[in-house]
């Protein structure tokens, strides 16, 4: 069996994935008595969006980070990476981006360096949406052969980040300088880049699908009556008031369209495909902003306590992938 871990964007919640797959690492250090457990040894390719494209390439790297780790970056520098100017922040956008991707580049080459997709010891699949060619992108760990499709790990993570209003486009090519791309988040067609990665692994491993167990992770959701937009609301919305809602729809739908079509594709299936995804309440809200730049201390500290009743709630669920993980590793 083939193991997919895929990562699900929405900016400062990758708390929420990171903690999860905590709980996964702690369940199997103590199923297997290990002294320490890295997920990236359980998954033969690891594929995320956005933020989850960050909390991806991090476990594909040759020095093994724990979950743990890659929870602590984003608690340590959230609100860094989502700071802005003056300027910024009383325009709000309206005429650049939000944000300026300085500080996310100096976080990222603390971890990345110099690095290339070629040099990661798992497979991975990270999108993006190339404006200047009008198409999307998928990078992942190239052949030694295709050197034009070899990229600089910081170069890939500031392209499926970019978010539309939050960051600007982001301009990169191939390390051999061949390849070129003016690239958005990969958020714009595959927030849940689950489906994307079950094609790929099937691509690379020939393989069926039965073959590909999926363990799917998202960045916590609000319930659908949170969503719901009423009609004398929206009737009236010209171009200014339909940007937010519209890059929420854009995550949600394809989050969860995704999610649809591989629930009822496994239905048929012998291999496993899990979905983690926290949905909050009208009450949960009061709590937390699921805003993807509201990275201050207190609200990462409220989506992680949401997240823990998230997980306590579904223990049984943890377990059950744990034992699956396990399982299909000890037999290859």
């Amino acid at each position: 069996m083939i193991n997919v871990l895929s990562i699900d964007g929405g900016g400062i919640r990758g708390v929420i994935p990171a903690r999860i797959i905590i709980e996964l690492e702690n369940i199997i250090r103590v199923k297997t008595n290990a002294e320490k457990v890295y997920i990236s040894d359980y998954f033969d390719l690891i594929s995320g969006t956005s933020t989850g494209g960050i909390v991806a390439l991090l476990f594909c790297l040759p020095k093994r980070v724990s979950s743990s780790d890659v929870l602590n970056i984003y608690y340590q520098n959230g609100n860094k990476i989502f700071d802005s100017t003056f300027f910024q922040r009383i325009t709000g956008g309206l005429f650049g981006e939000k944000y300026n991707n300085k500080n996310l580049k100096k976080i990222l080459s603390y971890y990345f360096k110099e690095m290339k997709l070629s040099d990661l010891s798992v497979d991975c699949l990270i999108p993006a949406f190339d404006i200047e060619h009008y198409k999307s992108i998928f990078f992942t760990k190239p052949e030694k052969q295709n050197s034009d499709r070899d990229f600089y790990l910081m170069d890939v993570l500031l392209s499926t980040s970019a978010a539309p209003t939050f960051f600007e486009p982001y301009e990169m090519s191939s390390v051999d300088d061949k390849t070129h791309h003016v690239n958005l988040d990969g958020g714009v067609f595959a927030n849940n880049p689950a489906m994307c990665a079950l094609v790929e692994v099937c691509k690379q491993h020939k393989c069926g699908l039965d073959e590909v167990n999926i363990v799917s992770i998202g960045t916590g959701m609000k319930c659908e009556e949170s969503l719901a937009i009423p009609y004398k609301k929206a009737k009236k919305w010209g171009l200014l008031s339909w940007v937010s809602p519209l890059i929420n729809i854009l995550m949600y739908g394809t989050s969860n369209i995704v999610h649809h079509q591989l629930k009822i594709l496994y239905s048929y299936l012998d291999s496993d495909y899990h979905r983690l995804q926290p949905v909050f309440s009208q009450s949960d809200l009061n709590d937390i902003s699921l805003n993807m730049d509201d990275a201050s201390k207190e609200n990462i500290e409220a989506l992680l306590m949401k997240t823990e009743k998230y997980i306590l709630e579904n223990y049984g669920k943890f377990i059950k992938i744990a034992d699956e993980l396990i399982l299909t590793k000890k037999s290859k």
